[in-house]
This record gives C-alpha cells, structure tokens and sequence, in this order.
C-alpha cells in the first residue's frame, strides 16, 4: 500500500496545476437551479474533459446527468457528484468572487468548491490517474454527474432509467469517515392568504431551500423598510447561523400577522420540529442511532396576495410524510395556511456489514485517520442508490461551509481527500470481486 500511495501522491504532484485549472473551469460556471442552460454547460465540460482523458462517457436523454467511465467487468463502482450549486445570497459578504477559485490563507474559496465542483474534479483526476498510473481495472468504475441535487432529484431518475444503478457505490458529498445514514429530506411550501397582508408592502428573505439565508427585509405601506442580517448555512445544521427569517417573523408577530405568530410560536428557538409536533425528539430507530428531526424555514416570499414559507425538514429514520402531513395540517386552521410539498425523499439506512466499506475505513485507518459509521447531517444522492454512502470531502462534519457565504476548503485537506479518493479507485479496480 505505501508503494501504492508513493505513487498516488507524487502523480498528483505532478498534475497539481492542471487539476486546479479543471477546478477554476467548472467552478466558473454559474450553474444556479434556475439556471438550465449553465447547469448542461458545466456537465458537457465535465463529459468533454472525460473524453480527453481517456474515459468513456454517456448522458441521458434529457441530458441532465451524465457519466464517465474506466475498466471493464461486470461490477461496478459508481461516484456520485453534481455540477448545479445554491445561489450565493448577498455578494456583499463574500471576501471573494463566488464563481471564481480564489486560494487565500490555506483555503480554496468559491460556490461549489466543497458541494460538489470540487469533488466532481478530484474524483475524475481520480480515475485518470488510475489509468496513467498503469491500472488495468478488473471492474467499472463510472463517475456520475448529476445537475439537480440542489433542487428536486428528477437527474437521478433520469440516470437509472436510462442506465440501471451501480453494484455500489459512493458520494463525495459530505464528510469523512463513512457516512452510512441520511435523513429523509422534505420541502414544504406553507401559503398564508390572510386579509392583514393588504397592510403590507414587502416581505422577503431565502433563495434556496436548503439554506438558511443571510438577510430579511419586511416593510408596510407608509412605514421605513426594516432588514433584518443573519448568517447563512446548510439548513440541516441550522443552529451553526443565524435565521433572519426567525427575526422577521417575530416582529410580523408583533403587527399581528398569522404568519408572523406561526413563526414566532411554531419556528423560534425549536430546530427540531417539536413545536409544530412533527417528532418527539428520538433520535434512535429500532435501537440504530440515526440522528434527530430538523426543520428550518428557509424561504419566505409575498406575492402581493400571499405569503409562501417554505419549511426545510430533514426528518430521522422512523418517521413519514404522511406523519408530517398529518402534524402540519393539525394547525392549518389555528395559523390559516395551505401546504404543499415540493420534494419528499425517504431516509437512507445503509448496512455497513459490507466490504466496500470496510475498504473505506481500512483506507482511512492506514493514514492514520477517524474511522467509523456515521449519520450525515445533510441528504445527498445516496439515498438515490442502492449500496450507497456519503464519504468525504470534509474531514469533520462540524466544520463544513457547504451552502454558506465563503464556501471554502482548506487547501491540504484538497489534496488529502483527493489522495484517498485516488488510492480507493486504485485498489477497487485492482480487487478481484
């Protein structure tokens, strides 16, 4: 193994530059969710590089997901990224452009250099490298691109349809060490319509649905706009920023507002769902730790006739949607909204008594790093495959700043997480199934 990683490290070495450059390419890319056509661009270069490479490639129809492949065999390892990033909020608080790769101080800065450009880039060096370095893969190992992880999984779909699902497989969406439970993922859209809104003049806040948001603003007719400043986060670990949304509703409260009162009694001080009665607080199902509910809110917007919250819930093992149907419409008549959702997706349970994990973890351990089973804070599209975990690119949950302002990676854990990656596919396609 130590030969193996000798040749790893210095092959990477080697490539430093043209690796980063690949990295500057996709990260300039603006591919927003409402941005198709940047979105399809990012993913045909991605395909494009592929090729060159060496590597096979394919798409589906609707070409909204994409892979590229190395080695032959019946078996297969995928790797599933994506290419689409959430909005950037106010540039203001950026400390440097968002759609640019800027290294500062240690760390690689730029929408989309941990969730997921940057692992799209290292994972495809990845497998190149497996290929330079001489490796005759006994199985496929396929890398698969997606371009909707950020908003509704129709890309996934799609892919499988098309293509059928890999024998296992892994994303490099999340954090090290293996990642072997998601939470189910929900985006539920609450529409108030009460007369009192003919007293406003604007409300607004969010622009995507799993992030905490960074600003407010609320104002009525005849009356001074009041902004309201937060601190933008991934929405499955809300209590790591600040929800001005939060703050917004209680000073809608205070104008006598039902959808001020929903939040303010419902959402404020209450990460997990409790208020709204959508769990108990449990965060263990069938005696298997899988982590507590979350909810969010995590866009509000006023039409002029209405107001839409949209509610984040990333809900535990155990749990429903017809349970959280039933929870939200329980206080329908008390707030006087109407619900619906726009995305609903099971949580993930994952057995870890399998030997592709094992070889994570062995992995891991031989350099000297946490090992374990681990539940992921956030949904990734694991939970779209069978035999699938979130593995890397952060190396500790806590610290992760997917979905915030500044979205950075530190420079050498860049480099280790590509090392692993690249030593992983090495020894797959060399182990004989």
């Amino acid at each position: 193994m130590n030969g193996l990683r000798e040749c790893v490290e210095l092959y990477l070495d080697e490539h430093r530059d043209e690796i980063l450059h690949d990295v500057s390419v996709l990260m300039a890319f603006p591919s927003l969710e409402e941005n198709e056509e940047e979105k399809r661009s990012a993913l045909a270069f991605v395909l494009r590089r592929a090729r060159e490479m060496g590597m096979r490639t394919g798409a589906t129809t609707e070409f909204d997901a994409g892979w590229a492949e190395v080695g032959s065999g019946d078996i297969m390892l995928g790797v599933l990224a994506h290419v689409d990033v959430v909005a950037v909020g106010d540039e203001r608080n950026w400390e440097a452009p968002p759609f640019k790769l800027t290294e500062r101080d240690g760390f690689y800065i730029g929408r989309g250099i941990e969730d997921d450009k940057g692992a799209v880039i290292m994972c495809l060096w990845g497998m190149k490298a497996v290929l330079d370095l001489g490796i005759q893969p006994k199985k496929r190992i396929r890398l698969i691109i997606g371009t909707s992880e950020e908003s509704v999984w129709d890309d996934m779909e799609h892919y499988k349809r098309d293509f059928g699902m890999p024998d296992y497989s892994f994303s490099p969406d999340g954090s090290f060490p293996v990642y072997n439970i998601e939470k189910g993922y929900c985006d539920v859209m609450l529409h108030f319509s009460e007369s009192a809104l003919s007293r406003l003049a604007q409300a607004q806040s969010g622009d995507s649905p799993n992030a905490v948001p960074s600003g407010a603003v609320l104002q009525l007719h005849g009356q001074p706009a009041m902004e309201f400043s937060g601190k933008a986060v991934h929405s499955s670990i809300p209590w790591m920023g600040d929800n001005p949304i939060l703050k917004l509703g209680v000073e809608a409260a205070k104008e006598g507002f039902s959808f001020g009162q929903f939040i303010a009694e419902r959402l404020n001080g209450d990460h997990y769902g409790l208020k709204l009665g959508l769990d108990d607080g449990t965060d263990h199902y069938d005696g298997v730790y899988v982590g507590k509910t979350v909810c969010t809110p995590t866009i509000l917007r006023f039409d002029g006739t209405r107001i839409t919250l949209n509610l984040n819930i990333r809900y535990r093992a155990g749990l429903n949607k017809v349970q959280l149907e039933r929870a939200l419409d329980s206080l329908k008549a008390q707030y006087g909204f109407a619900t619906e959702i726009s995305e609903c997706t099971d949580p993930m349970l994952t057995n870890p008594d399998q030997p592709f994990l094992h070889d994570m973890n062995d992995l891991l351990g031989s350099m000297g790093l946490r090992t374990g089973f681990f539940v992921a804070s956030g949904a990734s599209y694991a939970s779209t495959m069978k035999n699938c975990v979130s593995w890397g690119p952060v190396f500790n949950d806590e610290d992760g700043t997917a979905h915030m302002d500044n979205e950075r990676l530190s420079v050498s854990d860049f480099w280790k997480a590509m090392n692993i990656y690249t030593e992983y596919f090495a020894l797959q396609a060399d182990k004989e199934e």
